[in-house]
């Protein structure tokens, strides 16, 4: 029997921390901000929604300001802070949140500059001091491994997790999370010029006469319905790839977040479930991902891959790739990209730091002793499939590839 049957799912429902300290006839207000604070939680405010709504702010806790919000808020959040100024609970309780260390020091900055008092410079030193005499270092020199303090009127966002605020500002000049979409990222918008039956489960596409709205594509790839043999999440459409299949899209993206890409891999048919893998590769990365019968009873499985963040267009690809007989990327089909202009292949020589480490090698899952040349079949005649290596120079120029136990 599986454990998660003999568990029991508690819920928390009550915020325990905003109603300690709340005055009694604050009790009822108190009650209503909570029950808010869960429906935003649970993205049961704002009507019925994908993850994104319009979400209305009680006029009570917006601060109306014009021109440059810093003292605006900081006057809100900080008020009288000149009559408290030496007592050190007034600022323990408060914080102004934020979504970047950049603003973090922009608003600290702006808070010690309101303050009057002379400053003392506190100076750093690179070594530990090896010795007990106070004649090694001087009363105002600190190591910075001592003394790793910054100050805190505002915080990141997720430096205040944990913390008990009762007086809390939110500064949010950009977007925290956002929720970007692929266009017809379900393929739910069918390829144009199907001629082949519509009730047909595959339908091969030709790169001349049929489009994807939204992806490019090359090689073999099919267009599938969920049916009978393929199960798919919401039984929607999705694209088989073929030894040589690939598809792209690019999309623009201004580097102030990082991209994740959530996508599902199923195999079409439960006999090839062991061989099905894909590479997803981002601007600067690529990885494999495999089908594993052993992770789960559905016939797909959602995976996540980072795309990390760049300022400009970014080109998302995903193309197959084997595992025949054990070894993953059999084919080289995952390596480095070919410069559009050149017909002379790629050299890959061996990392010194890691001469035997298929993690750093150019060519995944595979280690590279002395110097290879990367080939295309576009190029060079190859035995087989559309990439191949040259063993080029070394004292035993060879590449060992790493067993993939599916």
């Amino acid at each position: 029997m599986r454990l998660w049957r003999e568990c029991i799912i508690l819920r928390l429902t009550i915020n325990m921390r905003l109603q300690v300290g709340s005055p009694t006839n604050d009790l009822d207000e108190t009650k209503s901000f909570v029950e808010w604070i869960l429906k935003m939680s649970k993205c049961n405010i704002g009507g019925p929604n994908d993850g994104e709504s319009q979400v209305e702010f009680s006029e009570d806790i917006i601060v109306r300001s014009t021109g440059d919000h810093i003292p605006s808020v900081v006057c809100t959040i900080y008020s009288y802070f000149e009559n408290h100024i030496d007592d050190p609970s007034y600022f323990q309780d408060k914080a102004i949140l934020v979504s970047t260390n950049e603003n973090v020091d922009v608003i600290n900055d702006y808070k010690l500059g309101l303050m009057k008092d002379e400053g003392k410079m506190y100076l750093s030193s690179n070594f530990v001091c090896e010795t007990e005499s106070a004649d090694c270092f001087e009363e105002s020199t600190y190591s910075p491994y001592a003394i790793p303090i910054i100050v805190c009127f505002a915080m990141t966002l997720n430096k205040s997790q944990r913390q008990s605020l009762l007086r809390v500002g939110l500064y949010l000049r950009k977007l925290i999370f956002t929720h970007v979409t692929l266009e017809n990222s379900g393929f739910e918008s069918p390829p144009t010029n199907l001629t082949t039956n519509s009730t047909s489960q595959f339908i091969l596409l030709d790169p001349k006469t049929n489009r994807i709205p939204g992806w490019s594509f090359n090689g073999t790839v099919w267009y599938v319905t969920a049916g009978e043999n393929v199960s798919l999440p919401g039984n929607g459409h999705g694209v088989q790839l073929g030894p040589n299949g690939m598809i792209n899209q690019t999309f623009k993206q201004d580097g102030n977040y990082y991209y994740v890409l959530t996508f599902t891999l199923a195999p079409s048919s439960p006999d090839c479930a062991n061989s099905t893998s894909v590479n997803v590769s981002g601007p600067t990365a690529s990885e494999v991902f495999f089908f594993r019968e052993s992770l789960g009873t559905e016939m797909w499985q959602t995976y996540a891959y980072s795309l990390w963040n760049q300022m400009g267009l970014m080109s998302l690809q995903i193309q197959s790739t084997s595992t025949n007989n054990g070894f993953a990327n059999n084919g080289f089909e995952v390596g480095p990209a070919f410069i559009g202009n050149s017909s002379q292949g790629v050299l890959l020589e061996a990392d010194s730091s890691y001469p035997e480490s298929s993690i750093q090698s150019p060519l995944q899952h595979w280690s590279i002793l002395g110097i290879v040349k990367y080939l295309d079949s576009k190029h060079y005649a190859v035995p087989r499939g559309g990439r191949a290596v040259e063993l080029v120079s070394g004292i035993s120029p060879l590449i060992v590839g790493t067993i993939s136990i599916i």
